[in-house]
C-alpha cells in the first residue's frame, strides 16, 4: 500500500492530520490535529458544562436516577444548548477533516 492510501485511510478513520504524519508533513499534521482537537474538546466541554448541574444533583442524591425523575427535573430546569454555536463547531470539525483528506490525497510525501 502506498503512502497516499495510508494517509487517506488514517485521515478518514483516525483523525485529520494523521495521514500527514505518514507523508512526513509535520507542520500540516500539527495544524490539522490541533484545530480538530481544540474544536472537539470545546464542543464536548460546552455540552458537559450544560448537563453538569443535573449530574451533580444525581451524585448528591437529590435526584433519583430514573427516567421519570430526570424528565421531571429537565421540565423544571431545561438544558439549553446554543444550536448556532453547535453548528459552527461541527462545520469547523467537518471542514478540517475534509481539507486534511484532500490534502493527504494531493500532496506528495517528503523523502
Amino acid at each position: 500500500m502506498n503512502n497516499r492510501k495510508k494517509a487517506l485511510i488514517l485521515n478518514l478513520l483516525l483523525c485529520p492530520g494523521a495521514g500527514q504524519l505518514v507523508l512526513k508533513r509535520f507542520k500540516r499534521a500539527i495544524l490539522f490535529i490541533t484545530i480538530f482537537l481544540i474544536t472537539v474538546v470545546y464542543f464536548f466541554s460546552t455540552i458537559v458544562s450544560k448537563i453538569q448541574p443535573l449530574v451533580d444533583k444525581v451524585m448528591a442524591g437529590q435526584l433519583m436516577l430514573t427516567q421519570q425523575a430526570i424528565a421531571d427535573e429537565m421540565s423544571k430546569n431545561p438544558i439549553y444548548f446554543d444550536l448556532v454555536l453547535g453548528q459552527q463547531l461541527m462545520i469547523i470539525i467537518l471542514s478540517v477533516w475534509l481539507v486534511a483528506i484532500i490534502d493527504g490525497m494531493t500532496v506528495k510525501n517528503k523523502k
